[in-house]
This record gives C-alpha cells, structure tokens and sequence, in this order.
C-alpha cells in the first residue's frame, strides 16, 4: 500500500477521501489516479485531504472486492479499476461475487483508441488484417494472462474472423511485450493506446518500428491508425457485430471510476458533481495533455453507469460464445 497526501495538514480532522487503485504504483491507471487526486480535493466540499492507495490484484477484482463489500460506508472513497473485470462478472466464470450494475460509478476520465501492433511488421511484410488473415505461418502476439484484453483481442481476431495468431501468455502489459518483441521472442500484441504511442512507443512509431495492424474501433477511430485495417470493416454479421460490442466496447472506459454499493445517493451526487469540476479544471487538463498526450473527454457517472447496465444486458447466448472463442487453448507460457 502506498499512501499520497495532498492538499490539507495530516492534523486536519476533516475525514480524507481515499482515491483507491487496482495497480501497483507506477503504471498507467498509477499515474492517472494520482494526476486526478492532485485536483480532486479542489472541488470536494471542505477541501478535505485526498489519499491515494494501492490496492493491487487480479486485475483490478481484489479492490472491487473490497469497495464491494468491505470499505467503510462513511467515506466517500473511490476506486480507479478496469473495465474486464466487470467483463469477467457478467461471463460468471471466475469466483466474482458482485454484478456490475452493484456500484455506483463516478465517471470516466477520458477516452482511448486501442489497436493491435506489429513489430517491424513481423519480418514478413505484415501491414493489414488480410495480411495476418494470409500468412503461411503464425503471427505470435504476447498476452498478460488468459482474462487479460491482450488475451481476447488477438483469440477474437483468430477464432472469429480468422487470423492465423498464436498467443502466448506472461507478458504483464505492454511495456514486457515490447521488450519482447524488440528481443524478437514475439512479433506483436494488443493494447497499443493511441494514448501510450504518443508517448511511450513515440520513437517506436516514428522510426517505423511499430506499426498497427487493427484500429479497435468499436467506440471511435483515430487518425493515427488511419493506415491499419478498421475492425468495424471486418464485422460482417448481427451476431460478429454484438460479439465485437462486448468484447472491444470496454476500451471507452479507459479511466473508469466507481464508489461503494452502499454509498449514499448525496454523497454519490457529491462525487460525481466534484469528478466533473476536478476534470474541467485547467490545470488537470494541461497536465494531462503534457504529461500523457491526451485530452480531457470525461464520461459522466450516469452515462459510465448506464454503459455497464447495457453490457451486463448482453444476450446470455452471445456472453456464451464470446466466452468459449476467446478462451486459450493451447497457448504457451512466456518464461518470466
């Protein structure tokens, strides 16, 4: 666990807000929490202290686990998690004991484009889906882990719309599946942000190292990926369609944020009141411009609450399928 006072005294009585988070300190959903609890305490009534806490763990469903059950009912805490765990709640495969549709959500801090990249485009001139479609041998993708977006989006591409990917698991997020591939021990993965090349990979992509291959374009397009083939392009059915909806939908939520089921309605109109305040500040937008190439495009609580209540709604048919076609067969296991 790892506190970060801002804002007010230690001797201050006023009781802190906890801005918890579902990752270890220094990754992505790390830094956007701690941007976003820099500001937050402006725009709460009373200015009261802001404490950021890790709370590491299967993706992100230890802490919902606990904002779900556990966190003082008194605070007006909030939580920093990712949108697959809710996936892996409706699938009702894995020991999750709470509905998507239990908590409160607060908002969403912006949204992402999200795309499938290639690393010197494998070494056989892979530039398109009909290129990962056609090849004679396998294009390998790294994976984080079985219920991990890096797993499922590439096993979609392959057992839905017929690419020839072989997936191999152990590689925790894109930073460790870069390194891989650069090593050449993995030709790409899913997960390359539009957010993350501006910044991160910007000399990948600028070299003409990284390239995309699939533009995840479930929710919107960016121009960046303008080269690589559109996913919406490749569905060609009602039922590819919902299958798509379900399974990339979740990349708009790319900063979510819930509270507690059994936070009160004012203390939950409260938070949503001060996550749009905090979100419209202009410091917290120039920082997060400069610091991660992104501009500030908040989803309001009502409207990250009725997307969830629209997902959990999936026709129980479609959930079914989605779950056996993304599903590793026969994938090997990266050495850490």
């Amino acid at each position: 666990v790892v506190p970060f006072l801002l804002a007010a005294s230690t001797a201050n009585a006023r009781q802190p807000v906890n801005v918890w988070v579902g990752f270890s300190p220094g990754g992505g959903y790390d830094a956007s929490a701690r941007l976003f609890a820099k500001y937050f305490s402006r725009h709460l009534p009373n200015n009261p202290d802001v404490v950021v806490i890790n709370k590491p763990g299967a993706g992100t469903a230890k802490l919902v686990g606990y904002m779900h059950k556990a966190v003082p009912m008194t605070r007006m805490d909030i939580a920093f998690f990712h949108p697959a765990v809710m996936q892996m709640a409706v699938f009702g495969k894995r020991k999750i004991r709470f509905r998507p549709t239990d908590f409160n959500y607060i908002g969403n801090m912006y949204s992402d484009v999200n795309s499938c990249g290639i690393w010197k485009q494998a070494g056989r001139g892979i530039k398109s889906f009909a290129d990962l479609r056609s090849t004679k041998n396998p294009i390998i993708f790294g994976a984080a882990s079985p219920n991990s977006t890096m797993s499922t989006y590439p096993l979609f591409l392959k057992n839905v719309l017929g690419a020839n990917i072989r997936v191999i698991q152990g590689y925790r997020g894109t930073r460790k599946a870069m390194r891989a591939m650069q090593a050449g021990e993995i030709h790409g993965a899913c997960g390359f942000f539009e957010s993350s090349v501006r910044s991160s990979y910007a000399q990948h992509w600028k070299a003409g190292d990284l390239n995309s291959v699939v533009q995840l374009d479930v929710n919107r397009r960016s121009k960046m990926f303008s080269k690589a083939t559109a996913l919406s392009s490749l569905l060609k059915t009602k039922e590819h369609r919902q299958m798509a909806e379900f399974v990339f939908g979740i990349d708009v939520l790319s900063r979510p944020v819930l509270a507690s089921p059994r936070a009160r309605a004012a203390d939950v109109s409260i938070l949503r009141k001060a996550f749009i305040a905090t979100m419209q500040d202009p410091a917290l937008r120039a920082e997060l411009k400069t610091r991660f190439g992104v501009a500030a495009n908040p989803m309001r609580g009502e409207a990250v609450q009725q997307f969830i209540a629209d997902m959990q709604a999936t026709p129980r048919p479609i959930v079914e399928k989605v779950w056996r076609l993304t599903r590793p067969s026969k994938s090997r296991v990266a050495k850490p």
